[in-house]
């Protein structure tokens, strides 16, 4: 992610032109002297974790004098000065203040009586976890007084609970200024996505540095497709013809905004390797097509997907909707290889398919469709949080049970977008979920987001704005332009 501000917030194409990298402001020694305590935004697939994942990487490189690998890094992202990262999972954070032990094999194991809820003692046990090595809160301390320190805590917008939040902000202010006296100088950067409601539980503004990842200029998305081709070893014609395709299409604004994250510029280039020219317009559609044809490539190659194809989209639509869910109420978002086996067997029952495909599709999960990988030896969870959340989406969409005319039932596609839609860690599946929706459906999604915009509540009101706006940009009602206009009318009259 190339583009980062502190100020802008609809930036144009010059100012992101301008705008420094955001690897190359974060690893810049002046910055990180200066500035100790940072929040890093970003929207979903814009890159805060991979950005702060190779700041990581950069620094333990310098440390251990890895003289080869360090020069194929970028000169403008060489570390002058090393620190020691260390990198946390704050949905980890929030199971252990939770009382939950997040390094058991045993996804209801708690912490022992009386285990400190302070991030230093969080520390601690994760290198004791990762190590093997007995290590305490002393050793860190003591460690701290000899070292300039990196500390990452990622993923801050994937804890759902409001009391966690508080506590989290409350722990990690309190760390800071402890381990700012211990050390000889420690940097913490957290990263997030940008506070959905009013009010939302974040870290002080008057105490933290917040920095925006912005969309990614023309420039740097010329950059990024010569990076991807030369990653992917293309040749000299399929790097022509997908360099001549991505700037035709980047002449197309819609395109051009699709482009403009990371995420969903890699899955664009996927496409376009594949289709050439012939692209779709929605985010959701655009997901629906990358899926459709990485199992198209992975059906030559895989008889577990050849044979099983629908049912394996279906268990990961599931899979995503239930570890949605569990996010938002744990903080954990992963799964137990004997679990998932559990939750299979439980599903092929209960729509009638026979148990025995348990390995075959087990196989086929974690092994050919990749969406789930393993980051923790015995556990699994989806790559990136917009894949979860787009499979979310998808299942929630094609599970709505449909209500005739004078039959009453729960669950409808427009009770589940109004549940969804009002759920700050649940917007980016509203926008997922709005982007199923069939032409004769659109209109129940404009009175929909009328509703969310009535409501006696400020941050109601705003946010259906807000989502409106949102859904436009993202041509959910391409299909339909009456609706686009009348849509865009009333926003445009509420503001």
């Amino acid at each position: 992610s190339e583009g980062v501000s502190s100020f802008e917030s609809d930036p144009s194409e010059d100012s992101l032109s301008r705008a420094p990298g955001a690897m190359q402001l974060l690893v810049n020694e002046n910055f990180a002297t200066k500035r100790h305590r940072i929040v890093v935004e970003g929207a979903p697939g814009q890159g805060k974790s991979t950005v702060t994942q190779y700041l990581c990487q950069v620094h333990r490189l310098a440390l251990l004098g890895r003289a080869n690998e360090v020069s194929r890094v970028a000169p403008e992202h060489r570390a002058l000065a090393a620190r020691v990262p260390f990198r946390v999972d704050l949905r980890d954070y929030a199971s252990w203040l939770s009382g939950r032990d997040p390094f058991s094999d045993d996804v209801n194991a708690r912490l022992p009586v009386g285990s400190s809820p302070v991030l230093e003692s969080f520390l601690a046990a994760q290198i004791h976890r990762y190590t093997g090595s007995t290590f305490s809160v002393d050793d860190l301390t003591a460690f701290a007084r000899a070292s300039k320190l990196l500390i990452v805590l990622d993923g801050f917008d994937e804890v759902a609970d409001t009391n966690l939040r508080n506590r989290i902000v409350a722990e990690v202010s309190d760390a800071t200024t402890r381990l700012a006296e211990l050390a000889i100088e420690a940097q913490v950067i957290v990263t997030s996505r940008p506070a959905a409601f009013v009010n939302s539980p974040g870290f002080p503004r008057d105490e933290w540095q917040y920095l925006q990842i912005l969309p990614l200029s023309r420039k740097v998305i010329e950059k990024y497709a010569h990076k991807w081709l030369e990653g992917r070893s293309a040749d000299s014609r399929e790097r022509r013809d997908v360099l001549t395709v991505l700037k035709e299409k980047l002449d197309q604004s819609h395109i051009r905004d699709l482009a403009r994250n990371p995420m969903q510029l890699a899955i664009l280039l996927a496409l376009i390797s594949v289709q050439g020219a012939s692209l779709p317009d929605q985010r959701t559609a655009l997901y629906d097509k990358y899926i459709d044809i990485f199992l198209n490539r992975e059906s030559e190659k895989s008889r577990v997907v050849r044979d099983h194809r629908p049912l394996l989209v279906q268990i990961h639509r599931y899979l995503a909707w239930m570890l949605q869910g569990e996010a938002e109420d744990s903080g954990a978002g992963h799964i137990s290889e004997t679990r998932i086996k559990e939750v299979l067997r439980v599903f092929l029952e209960s729509s009638g398919h026979s148990p025995e495909l348990i390995d075959q599709l087990f196989t086929g999960i974690v092994e050919r469709v990749v969406a789930l990988v393993s980051r923790v030896q015995g556990t699994f969870e989806f790559e990136v949080q917009p894949l979860r959340e787009y499979f979310a989406a998808r299942y929630l969409y094609d599970t709505a049970p449909y209500a005739p005319a004078g039959v009453v039932k729960s669950g409808t596609l427009p009770e589940r977008f109004d549940a969804i839609a009002r759920n700050f860690y649940w917007l980016n599946v509203a926008r997922f979920y709005a982007g199923c929706y069939s032409s004769g459906e659109l209109a129940s999604l404009v009175e929909g987001i009328a509703e969310l915009r009535s409501g006696e509540q400020f941050r109601y009101i705003s946010h259906g704005n807000q989502l409106g706006f949102t859904l436009l940009s993202d041509y959910v009602f391409s299909q339909n332009p009456r609706l686009t206009e009348r849509l865009a009318n009333e926003l445009v009259e509420s503001e």
